[in-house]
């Protein structure tokens, strides 16, 4: 089975009402995905990190 970005955000960051929906997807044993995928991913995981940084700071964007 091949997932793509929106999955794995979805289920990442609990994204309602697709975390429920997509939620067996990443637990299948037989998952594909690109490496593409991935660095979306992970750009996207930075990017939220970075801005629920900078909201606990008192940082105003």
């Amino acid at each position: 089975m091949f997932i793509d970005t929106n999955v794995i955000v979805y289920y990442l960051h609990a994204v309602e009402p697709y975390a429920n929906i997509v939620e067996p997807y990443p637990r299948s044993e037989e998952l594909a995905t690109s490496l593409r995928v991935v660095d979306e991913a992970l750009f996207t995981l930075i990017r939220v990190k970075a801005w629920r940084d900078r909201v606990l700071r008192g940082w105003r964007t």
